[in-house]
């Protein structure tokens, strides 16, 4: 009869090892198949997300200026109850300042702005990056404001904003302008 000796440790491998594939207990279900199918909501992301990060509706998108800050959380949505809504004097020029904030693990991708563009779909490039304000700028991770008008009173004007991730998630803020003759006693937002 042969003896074989075993190094240290290793029955103590070969025992976990076997007790991992048997499973524990009463429990013939864990490495059997089940009935059971998974939804559509615990569907894995896509592979360019970290696991075990969240991810909820893109990244948040934050527009400033001297008047007014508003945070989208993130999402890409036209709902005009979304919108900022904003007072600003005719004859005067409006800047709005942008920045993102990115969740599991993406970083900037791009920025980009239209003034009024007709269908927010429409990619047609600008033929003048400083004059063709009604189609999307060229996207970069640099431009982070934008100033537009100025505008004569009575005139209504949409400001649209939108960052993409590394993860391709995109969101979109919309800033509704509103040209008054004179200020009023504050900036009316809503948001």
């Amino acid at each position: 009869m042969a003896l074989f000796r075993f190094p240290a440790g290793a029955g103590v491998c070969a025992f976990v090892t076997l007790v991992s594939l048997a499973g524990c207990g009463d429990q013939a279900t864990v490495l059997a198949p089940t009935a059971a199918t998974i939804g559509r909501d615990r569907l894995a992301q896509p592979a360019e997300i970290n696991p075990g990060t969240e991810h909820a509706g893109g990244p948040t998108l934050t527009l400033y200026n001297s008047d007014f800050r508003h945070t989208a959380h993130g999402g890409y949505t036209l709902d005009p109850a979304t919108f900022v809504e904003l007072e600003v004097v005719a004859g005067e020029p409006v800047e709005v300042n942008w920045f993102g904030r990115f969740r599991g693990g993406a970083k900037l991708r791009s920025y980009r702005w239209t003034l009024d563009i007709v269908d927010y779909t429409d990619e047609t490039p600008r033929i003048d990056e400083a004059t063709d304000l009604s189609h999307w700028s060229i996207p970069s991770p640099t431009t982070t404001s934008a100033a537009v008008g100025p505008f004569a009173a009575g005139e209504q004007h949409l400001f649209y904003v939108e960052v993409t991730d590394t993860n391709g998630y995109r969101s979109l803020a919309v800033v509704h302008m509103t040209v008054v003759a004179v200020a009023t006693e504050g900036v009316r937002i809503r948001h």
